[in-house]
Parts: C-alpha cells; structure tokens; sequence
C-alpha cells in the first residue's frame, strides 16, 4: 500500500492515460511544496499525430540555487502503442540572474535552454508505462507530489 503526504500548494488532475491518449491540447500542473518551497511544474504536450511530450522540472528555492540543480525529465509517449520511446534526465544549474530569468516562465516555454544543462541519462527505445512511472519518481526522489500523481497507477 503506498500512503501519499502531499505538501503542495497546487494540486494538478489526477493523471489519466486515456486522457494522455486522447490528448489535443496541453495538460499541465504543478506542485509548490509549502516547506521547502521548492515548485515542480509538468506538461503534457500533444505533437504530430501520434505523439505527446512529457516534461517536469523540479526547481529549487531561490535560496537553495547555489546548494543544487533543478531536475529535468523529457519523455516521448506514442499514442498508438500506449508506451514510451525515450525519455532523459538531466539537471539545470542557475545562477541567481538566469533563475529569476526562469522563475518568470512556465514549463510549456523552452525554459531547458535557460541554464546550464547536464544530461544524465538517455534511454532510446520501448518502455511500457509500468516501467516509465517507476522510472520517473525515482527520479524525482523525495517529491512526494510527483509519487502520488503516479501512484494510483503504479498499485493498478
């Protein structure tokens, strides 16, 4: 049984895969948790006929840019096969100018091209939504917001 504490301020829909399949405009949300401050934004964006874009950014808190990165996940879902066919982690590292610079901005604009980008990993090929979802809140450790988005559907 997975318990969820969510600590946002936001909340988003709870994720729907037929949604996601049925997808004509962008779906996105984000999380501010209220102890750290730190904002996690997603979105879901159709492109071409069979495809939705997946992208997340956790951001720190102004106060902690100096300490850590943000977390960057991108992920290519096709509607036809129900799974993904890449996705890649990265993180962005900002100073105090290209952050407010970001924090301006919403995830739906090219906000991974602000800071210093540093790819972590790169996965090319199928990956079934069961292993997609482990996947990406494993990513995210420790943000319970992003855990209980997924995890109705990591328990199904």
């Amino acid at each position: 049984m997975i318990i969820c504490s969510i600590q946002a301020l936001f909340f988003s829909k709870p994720l729907n895969w037929n949604d996601i399949i049925n997808l004509r405009n962008e779906d996105k949300g984000s999380f501010q948790n209220y102890q750290t401050n730190e904002l996690t934004e997603y979105l879901w964006k159709p492109r071409k006929e069979n495809e939705v874009v997946f992208t997340c950014e956790e951001l720190p808190s102004k106060e902690n840019i100096h300490l850590r990165g943000s977390r960057y996940f991108h992920a290519i879902f096709e509607k036809d096969t129900g799974k993904f066919k890449h996705c890649d982690g990265s993180i962005i590292i900002y100073d105090k100018k290209k952050f407010d610079k970001r924090s301006k901005l919403s995830i739906n604009n090219k906000v991974n091209d602000i800071g210093k980008e540093i790819k972590l990993f790169r996965v090319d090929g199928v990956i079934p939504k069961e292993q997609f979802m482990p996947l990406v809140t494993s990513y995210f450790y420790w943000n319970y917001d992003l855990l209980c988005y997924f995890c109705k559907n990591l328990v199904k």
